[in-house]
């Protein structure tokens, strides 16, 4: 499974230890603009994704959360507190 996470990095290859609940947690590589070409597979990431919603029958999460040890810290942060968007989701969120 592929996931783009912002506009310049991805998580690949995601093994999903929990799903459906309140959280999901899952581990993979991390890659991005940002470290080619010296990231070749990319770093060993894990991301929480957080903030459940649920509308109708169908649940969104709204925010992740990703940790890749062997990036450079300006590029964690970025990654450390992220807004899962969605167009209509903006206008039922408080």
């Amino acid at each position: 499974m592929t996931f783009p996470v912002t506009e310049h990095s991805t998580l690949r290859r995601l093994r999903w230890s929990s799903w459906g609940g309140e959280t999901a947690v899952a581990t993979g590589r991390l890659t991005g603009m940002w470290c080619i070409p010296e990231c070749g597979e990319g770093f060993p990431a894990s991301v929480e994704l957080t903030g459940l919603l649920r509308l109708e029958n169908v649940g969104y999460y709204t925010r992740a959360s990703v940790r890749a040890p062997g990036v450079r810290p300006d590029s964690a942060e970025d990654l450390s507190d992220l807004h899962l968007g969605h167009p209509w989701l903006e206008e039922v969120q408080p």
